[in-house]
């Protein structure tokens, strides 16, 4: 499985990276993306409920549930994630009752099963 890992300090703004990666079509559960949060540098114990949001390339989005500890959050990318090839966006967010903060982005590419990519 593919990991990939943002650092999120929540005495700044969320960010959005690259994907350190690539992605297919063909893909099933076969990527994690996550975050591991701070405050002011210290890890934080993690409350409430983690989710994605996942852009995919044909514009729809989907919602899908993740997991936490510790201080780390994470979602697996459901098979629905990779239906087309083009810009993919998943964007982390943790819940508690109605606030609602998001711990950072990843975007990057989705290629057809089968393309060589360099």
């Amino acid at each position: 499985m593919f990991e990939y890992w943002l650092q999120t300090d929540l005495t700044r703004l969320p960010t959005v990276k690259t994907l350190g990666g690539h992605v297919f079509t063909a893909d099933s559960g076969a990527n994690k993306i996550g975050a591991e949060v701070f405050d002011d540098g210290e890890p934080v114990t993690l409350t409430g409920t983690v989710s994605a949001n996942i852009v995919k390339p044909d514009g729809g989005t989907i919602s899908v549930s993740g997991d936490k500890s510790g201080n780390k959050a994470w979602v697996v990318l459901p098979d629905a994630a990779y239906t087309a090839t083009g810009h993919l966006g998943v964007y982390l967010k943790l819940t508690n009752g109605t606030e609602v903060m998001t711990l950072g982005g990843v975007e990057g590419y989705c290629y057809r099963s089968g393309a060589v990519v360099t």
